[in-house]
Parts: C-alpha cells; structure tokens; sequence
C-alpha cells in the first residue's frame, strides 16, 4: 500500500503477490522494493527471480510513478 503524507494513494501493485518484498526507503519521496518471484524448477519457499522497482512521489503531478519493471504474474 503506498501513502502520501498518511493520504492512502492505492496498492503498488493491481494484484497480491506470492512472496513478501523487500522495502527501503530512499527518502522523503522514493522507496525502493524488491520483489520475489518463482522461476520455472525453484523450490516453491524459495524463489530466485528478482525484479528491482522505485516508487517515486511527483510533486508536479502529485502522484505516485513507479521506475522498474514487475515480476512476472503469478
């Protein structure tokens, strides 16, 4: 769930995801995640795919933009 100034803006992602990200904040305006993803033969508790996303707030358009890619669906 992202937030902005303890407004709620919505969910990072439109849907749930198997595994728990990693989160860092980068600042006052960016946060960086890495989610976790299975990849074709992983054991099913521990997943090798990784995908790297920033979600940045901008302040001109007063929104939420996100720079990375998603993992694959489930």
């Amino acid at each position: 769930m992202l937030f902005h100034k303890d407004q709620y803006l919505g969910t990072a992602t439109p849907q749930p995801r198997s595994f728990a990200p990693d989160m860092k904040l980068l600042n006052t305006q960016a946060v960086s995640v890495t989610y976790y993803y299975a990849k074709p033969g992983d054991p099913k508790d521990r997943p090798s795919g990784r995908a790297h996303v920033n979600f940045i707030w901008d302040h001109a358009k007063k929104k939420v933009i996100m720079d990375g890619n998603l993992p694959p669906r489930d």
